[in-house]
């Protein structure tokens, strides 16, 4: 059974805070700003070459690596009490602790990216080992006949096939993942559900065992 992985801190929206430690961080910081706004224009109009819906370019954007160079090498925490396993951040980005990474990549470490970065307090205090956290898997696999899911967007209706042309909305009910597509894997994007991210019924198992905190899964998803 997979779900839908969110902070704590977006369920009470909040941003994990932190601070560049110098000018050239934040220099290169609005790099990737720029970067990951040409990617996803490049993403739109390629949709639009090949006569394919936008939705699709999710494939393009979400998946696509980030560049560990354009990434500080350590960041100032605002409130150190509020460092969790797993901490929402900018871009799909999250902070994660090594013990949240060991634990995804135990499940899968293929398509998902880690790049280390040290946290630090406002006197420059170690307070420990972070990774950045990005997920680079996309997949289409969201059942459209499944109950609980509703059309909110595009051409088509349901019973008419999914085809690109519209995303989903969840509600109550069972809701239903195409295994095939999602074996093996750890957290995944669904192009049809924006920047949800999904996550394996055994790395939920795994985190659940180890006690990782700051988080909830929001919803359940049949597979």
């Amino acid at each position: 059974m997979a779900g839908i992985l969110i902070t704590t801190n977006e369920l009470h929206s909040e941003r994990f805070g932190t601070v560049f430690i110098c000018k050239e961080d934040y220099d290169r910081f609005n790099e990737l700003v720029a970067d990951e706004l040409s990617i996803r224009n490049y993403a739109l109009k390629k949709t639009l070459d090949e006569n394919l819906s936008p939705v699709m370019a999710s494939y393009y954007y979400l998946a696509k690596r980030i560049d560990a160079n354009k990434l500080p090498d350590s960041l100032e925490v605002t409130s150190p009490d509020s460092i969790g396993d797993l901490n929402r951040w900018f871009f799909n980005l999250h902070i994660v602790s090594e013990k949240m990474k060991s634990i995804i990549e135990s499940v899968e470490d293929e398509n998902q990216q880690f790049i280390d970065v040290d946290l630090l307090d406002s006197s420059g205090n170690h307070l420990g080992r972070y990774c950045f956290w990005k997920i680079c898997n996309v997949v289409d696999a969201i059942k459209y006949e499944s109950d609980g899911i509703e059309v909110n967007s595009g051409a088509y209706e349901l019973p008419n096939p999914a085809d690109g042309t519209h995303t989903f909305a969840v509600n109550d009910g069972i809701k239903l993942v195409d295994k095939t597509q999602v074996s093996m894997m750890a957290a995944w994007f669904d192009i049809r559900m924006n920047a949800d991210i999904f996550v394996s019924q055994e790395l939920i198992i795994k985190m659940k065992s180890a006690g990782i905190n700051n988080y909830q899964i929001s919803y359940f998803f049949n597979e």
